[in-house]
């Protein structure tokens, strides 16, 4: 494999998300808690890195703050007008998932691997999560052909890099790499070549970081999924590590 060389829910709806009794709302001390945390990969973040951490928080917080109203406001006012609040969160569930499908289309990478994992267990989400992100199955943006180039260009030498023709469009696409048909000069024989993504050691750690980071808010702020996200995450940060050439 080619790479870039780098140093260094179906529960019932309504409990789908809820908020734990005994901390109510999105406080600001969470809310500095969620910051000093990462404050420091911020700062030792380059400028395309801090730019994708901006990027996750700027889409994800309005979705957590939409469940947070939902809980805090929403159906506490519905219950006493006497108003079922079951549509309440059908309609929260359709918002979100709706906010999560734009989220990780925008960002791809390990946010899009992650996703995979959640939504083929249908018992994890609720349905509207499960069938608005399907598409992470299927939808992984390809790299362009002038970053390909570069990376079989910094991973083989001169000589190598000129005997190889490789196709334009990829055979096959996925967050941590790419395969190309190729061909070689001098050869009938048919070839391919997978080529890892740029810095994906350094991507991955970033986006489990965040994903991390934001499970332990939600557990801090109250907020509980139906299903231990924490270890899920940090066992499937064990496991690709294995599918990263370092």
């Amino acid at each position: 494999m080619l790479k870039q060389p780098c140093s260094t829910f179906n529960r019932p709806q309504k409990t789908a998300f809820r908020v734990a009794p005994h901390t109510g709302v999105w406080s600001k001390r969470s809310l500095k808690f969620c910051v000093f945390n990462h404050v420091s990969v911020m700062l030792l973040s380059t400028n395309r890195r801090a730019s994708r951490l901006f990027a996750f928080y700027e889409r994800f917080l309005p979705i957590l703050h939409g469940y947070l109203y939902t809980k805090v406001v929403r159906v506490p006012f519905s219950k006493k007008l006497g108003r079922n609040v079951e549509g309440l969160w059908i309609a929260q569930h359709e918002w979100g998932a709706d906010k999560l499908a734009h989220m990780l289309r925008d960002l791809q990478g390990f946010y899009l691997k992650v996703a995979q994992v959640f939504a083929a267990k249908q018992d994890m989400l609720p349905r509207q999560y499960t069938e608005r992100i399907a598409f992470v199955f299927e939808e992984c943006e390809p790299m362009d052909r002038s970053t390909v180039d570069r990376i079989v260009r910094n991973c083989l030498n001169h000589d190598v890099y000129e005997a190889l023709e490789i196709t334009d469009k990829p055979i096959a696409c996925a967050t941590i790499a790419q395969v190309h048909r190729v061909a070689i000069k001098g050869s009938d024989a048919p070839y391919v070549i997978k080529i890892q993504r740029d810095d994906s050691l350094r991507l991955m750690e970033l986006d489990m970081a965040n994903m991390l980071l934001v499970s332990k808010v939600l557990d801090r702020c109250g907020l509980e999924l139906p299903f231990d996200h924490i270890s899920v995450l940090l066992e499937y940060q064990k496991q690709v590590r294995y599918n990263i050439i370092k």
